[in-house]
């Protein structure tokens, strides 16, 4: 039901190369062309296994570096900051490489139709992600 109460007011926008989208407020979904995001990377070691002679743990480490990384938004992507509320969000600017078109989504449409927001608030805020699925 609020799948369809929000598909009747996407609107369509296109995009050429070289514009630049700040992606506040809105949600943004890729339907053709592809943009580029810096996103910041926080460094994390990860590691798990087994030795196979006799089933001991063994240190298979892996390392992720912090630091910026670049990010191909494509389509079937999505992006935006739908709060506008973190310092980060607000200087991570999506670059268009190709012409783009894209469905985009009011945070205060999503708001109406969802109703009550502050708890999906509250946990972007604690991430300060931007929404980006591929």
């Amino acid at each position: 039901d609020e799948i369809d109460r929000c598909v009747v007011h996407l609107k369509e926008e296109i995009f050429e190369k070289g514009d630049k989208i700040m992606g506040i407020g809105k949600l943004y979904l890729i339907q053709e062309g592809h943009a580029l995001m810096m996103l910041q990377e926080k460094g994390k070691v990860s590691g798990d296994g087994e030795n196979e002679n006799d089933g001991a743990p063994k240190k298979k480490i892996s390392y992720t570096m912090p630091g910026p990384k670049l990010v191909k938004l494509e389509k079937g992507d999505y992006f935006g900051d739908l709060w506008g509320s973190s310092e980060q969000a607000k200087n991570r600017v999506v670059n268009v490489e190709e012409s783009m078109k894209c469905l985009t989504l009011l945070d205060s449409v999503i708001q109406h139709v969802i109703g009550c927001t502050e708890g999906l608030k509250s946990d972007a805020e604690k991430d300060s992600r931007w929404i980006r699925m591929t």
